[in-house]
């Protein structure tokens, strides 16, 4: 009767004992995963910001000075944001594998203070602005999609909804890039008036990849309210960018055609924090352990 009852007694501590480590170990996980979204918040406006100031750049270059004051501002808020990705390299590089390290930073800032002279100097043309540009959004949209890989959709697996993170750090993203891309080449094209042959087909290319990604995003979206007001904005802007910048009919300025572009670049990243907010509410809500033990209490 006695060895009967210790060993019932080593069993209930037991089984408290790995529901505890459970708990630990789930809020500990869903502690990372909300780091990694605050960073992933960070890269997301690193690239929006870099992707509009792209679009000024190519115009400016292209000959419209009104787009000098907004470029500064622009280039204030990169270095801020480059800056405050410090603390999110201290954060990676205590883990074991680094999604972004110390070095590649460095590198990347380097890059961009030598883009921001070879502007100010007037050596690049509209074309290697784009080029280089597009590197460092490429470098910022990988760290990201790691991150969310990594930190988010694996280290918090079975909370959040795979879909929404893939949205979140890699389909939607991409989809503004091309939108980005679009906005940049199409603003160089109303500048001058006339679309080159080589835009045109870089506009072709952007625009059947840009409504393949918004397919792709709204399989996942669920019928969100973001999700499907941007469906329509990219529409719009599909629509005016065959008929004003690839049709006959022209007729359309640089800040027009930027403002329609950024309106719907903008509607994508108003889908993008939707994902953002519907992950965070996933993660911060009890898992189905915890709710069952704070039950039986």
């Amino acid at each position: 009767m006695l060895n009967a009852l210790l060993i019932s007694s080593v069993l209930v501590v037991a089984l408290a004992l790995l529901s505890w480590h459970r708990r630990r170990t789930a809020s500990l996980t869903a502690h990372t995963a909300l780091r990694a979204l605050d960073d992933c918040a960070l890269l997301l406006q690193l690239v929006r910001t870099l992707q509009q100031h792209r679009g000024m750049s190519v115009a400016w270059l292209a000959g419209d000075a009104s787009f000098a004051p907004q470029l500064r501002q622009r280039q204030q808020e990169i270095d801020r944001c480059i800056a405050a990705l410090d603390g999110t390299v201290r954060a990676e590089e205590a883990m074991p594998r680094a999604c972004l390290t110390h070095n590649e930073l460095m590198v990347f800032r380097f890059q961009w203070r030598e883009l921001i002279e070879l502007l100010g100097s007037g050596e690049l043309l509209p074309e290697q602005s784009l080029s280089r540009h597009g590197q460092l959004v490429s470098r910022a949209l990988e760290w990201l999609d790691a991150l969310g890989e990594s930190r988010v959709e694996l280290g918090a697996a079975g909370r959040v909804d795979s879909g929404r993170v893939r949205n979140h750090v890699a389909s939607l993203p991409a989809l503004a890039e091309y939108l980005g891309q679009a906005r940049a080449i199409g603003t160089g094209v109303a500048s001058r008036g006339q679309c080159a042959p080589v835009a045109r087909v870089r506009l072709m290319f952007l625009a059947a990849r840009i409504e393949a990604l918004v397919r792709q995003a709204l399989a996942a979206a669920d019928g969100s309210r973001a999700a499907i007001e941007a469906g329509r904005t990219v529409g719009s802007m599909m629509t005016t960018l065959r008929r004003n910048l690839l049709g006959e009919t022209g007729g359309i300025t640089a800040q027009v055609w930027f403002a329609e572009a950024t309106r719907a670049i903008d509607s994508v990243y108003a889908w993008v924090d939707e994902c953002g907010v519907e992950l965070r509410r996933e993660l911060q809500a009890p898992t189905p352990l915890l709710r069952a033990t704070m039950a039986a209490h």
